[in-house]
């Protein structure tokens, strides 16, 4: 679970952490503006730092709301494969895109290759260490380092349609439709992570 708590929970502030997440998740952390925002949750944009300190401090309760309710929507259950895991995320996120877009603008805003980490990194540290053993577990004993790589490959292989869509649309030359997603998409995906999943426990 990431911890969310660092601001006062009133009616107030849980409306600007929802107008924040709409601006967030459509015109990343950089391009939202904290007049909007405001704007939208009904208030004066001087409640923002109140609340949280600046934008980069609500900025940082969004990513973590969003992370707690991707950890109670999708956990890596007792006995459930990897293949079970990873399609039970893609259906989380074909129902809501917001959390892969927010990762994919935050990934924008932290630099990764300059060795920036983004807020409440340990606890996602330790949330995906878990996921990690649990899969060697699932897998037969493979070594950490591969079954965290194959981990990153299956989220990434599951969060990138609704992450990136306008590279499908590229592809395709129309936007994906639902019809794609689950009658093409879906069973493609499935099968890959199925295989990394096989691979796993043959070597492990």
């Amino acid at each position: 679970m990431i911890d969310a708590a660092g601001y006062e929970s009133t009616p107030t502030s849980e409306a600007l952490i929802a107008a924040a997440r709409t601006e967030f998740t459509r015109r990343g952390f950089d391009g939202a503006r904290v007049a909007r925002i405001a704007a939208e949750a009904g208030v004066n944009k001087e409640r923002i730092y109140g609340y949280f300190g600046s934008k980069e401090g609500l900025f940082e309760i969004v990513m973590a709301k969003a992370l707690t309710e991707h950890v109670e929507h999708s956990p890596f259950l007792e006995g459930q494969t990897l293949t079970d895991h990873v399609m039970a995320a893609f259906d989380h996120h074909r129902r809501d895109p917001e959390l892969v877009r927010l990762l994919m603008w935050e990934s924008l805003h932290y630099d990764a290759d300059e060795g920036e980490t983004p807020p409440f990194s340990d606890a996602r540290r330790e949330f995906y260490r878990r996921k990690v053993e649990r899969l060697r577990a699932v897998t037969g004993g493979t070594d950490d380092l591969r079954a965290a790589i194959a981990l990153y490959v299956a989220i990434g292989l599951q969060a990138a349609p609704f992450m990136i869509p306008q590279l499908g649309a590229v592809i395709l030359g129309r936007p994906l439709s639902d019809e794609d997603v689950q009658g093409l998409l879906r069973p493609l995906i499935e099968q890959t992570v199925r295989f990394i999943e096989e691979r796993l426990t043959d070597e492990g």
